[in-house]
């Protein structure tokens, strides 16, 4: 069955949320994945003129805290979550589904103070939410801390042994 079409006006702000296919940890940190999604993640969103404020990669989801200026957002998700899976898949060995079935999950965000500091803090605080570490700094996964918002900047090389 198709995802229904969704409304995705201009200049929107939204908290995304992905999950692997039965939870799996086929995102566990390493040095390939945190370079893969570094690459891809910015490689996509430049594409799509997409502004990422904030993201943290658990094992088996992810969280993006994204402005949409020109409306591209369904068009970034469909590649970004296209070639991270074919990425994730060549790297862990494997040929099966990565995302879980249906779609990424949305949640427009109102641009007030307290709308966004909630969701810049609940992506921030995930990992440590879900006690897999005692601060988030301790996630060895691919994150943005909220001192490097609007700061840090991520740089990546394209896999070479991996041809899409």
């Amino acid at each position: 069955m198709a995802t229904p079409a969704r409304e995705i006006p201009e200049n929107g702000l939204y908290l995304i949320t992905r999950r692997v296919t039965q939870r799996e940890l086929l995102m566990r940190p390493d040095a390939i994945v945190n370079e893969l999604l570094t690459y891809f993640l910015g490689y996509y969103a430049g594409l799509h003129c997409i502004a990422i404020h904030s993201f943290i990669f658990l094992s088996n989801h992810y969280h993006l805290v994204v402005s949409n200026p020109l409306a591209n957002l369904p068009a970034f998700m469909r590649d970004f979550d296209a070639i991270s899976a074919r990425a994730m898949n060549a790297h862990r060995g494997r040929f099966e589904n990565v995302w879980a079935p249906g779609s990424y999950g949305e949640a427009r965000l109102e641009r007030t103070s307290a709308d966004i500091l909630t969701a810049l803090r609940y992506v921030t605080c995930n990992a440590v939410e879900a006690a897999l570490v005692s601060a988030a700094k301790q996630w060895p996964g691919l994150k943005v801390l909220p001192h490097e918002i609007g700061k840090r900047t991520f740089r990546a090389c394209r896999p070479d042994w991996f041809c899409n």
